[in-house]
């Protein structure tokens, strides 16, 4: 509605406007971790980019998003054990937000560099823009 009445700006309009402009959003890690005193693995984010550091509406709203991806990015994380070989994956998950909203998690889960058995990681790139060819091969 915003965007059909042009000669109304607002600080709102603006941001939204901006933000469609971005290649991504986040550039997250996803990890899993041994639970305590338990066998099972957690997923956690490890690493973030762009870290979110001012307490807006906004990065309240994006830390509630980011809290959904690691279960997106690991579904199956009580299934996982150490594995020496892993051959890596690429696939995508769409996040809807209240407002009907649409972010894109791109991702790959591939085993991090090493020796002997480790668990698999997840690099992921969320956007709001729906270009799978393009995250797949960056």
């Amino acid at each position: 509605m915003l965007k059909r009445a042009p000669s109304y700006r607002t600080l709102e309009l603006e941001l939204i406007e901006w933000q469609e402009r971005e290649l991504f959003e986040y550039f997250v890690v996803v990890s899993l971790k041994k639970k305590p005193s338990k066998n099972t693995y957690l997923p956690e984010v490890t690493y973030q980019f762009p870290k979110l550091e001012r307490p807006t509406k906004q990065m309240r709203e994006a830390e509630e998003r980011l809290k959904a991806i690691p279960q997106f990015c690991f579904p199956d994380a009580k299934d996982w054990l150490p594995v020496s070989e892993y051959n890596s994956e690429t696939f995508s998950f769409m996040l809807t937000g209240e407002d009907g909203s649409r972010r894109f998690g791109y991702c790959r889960r591939l085993l991090p560099s090493g020796k002997g058995p480790r668990l698999p990681e997840v690099y992921c790139v969320i956007s709001r823009l729906g270009c799978f060819d393009l995250f797949s091969k960056v």
